[in-house]
């Protein structure tokens, strides 16, 4: 579980590097085509995983009461995983790109506070 989700962000993340276009204007935009484009192979990949655990979370008899425990936190974990590979990862290198814009302007260009 935990490697498809690793597997899925760095999909994600490298995505923009991967989209540079001679047309792209920011880093924004080339974050919204990366997400475009892996919205669908991540929703995929979860709903296939999680197609195979259905029949264990379904199941009533005796033996399966064993398995439901375990079964149950892997199928939330990969709808956690699926939700920061699609939201946290976008937001954080958005983030990344803001602090590298502004580290490369240098601190002169940011006016200083007004100390009373």
């Amino acid at each position: 579980m935990e490697g498809a989700a690793i597997q899925t962000g760095v999909s994600a993340s490298q995505s923009p590097a991967s989209c540079l276009r001679p047309h792209a204007s920011s880093a924004s935009s080339l974050i919204l085509d990366a997400c475009t484009a892996r919205f669908r192979p991540i929703l995929l990949a979860f709903l296939t995983n999680f197609a195979g655990f259905l029949p264990t979370l379904l199941e009533t008899s005796v033996q399966a009461q064993f398995l439901i425990p375990m079964t149950l936190p892997l199928s939330a974990g990969l709808l956690v995983g699926m939700a920061a590979s699609l939201l946290l990862t976008p937001v954080c290198y958005a983030l990344l790109e803001d602090f590298r814009f502004v580290v490369v302007r240098g601190a002169g260009s940011i006016p200083p506070a007004n100390d009373p």
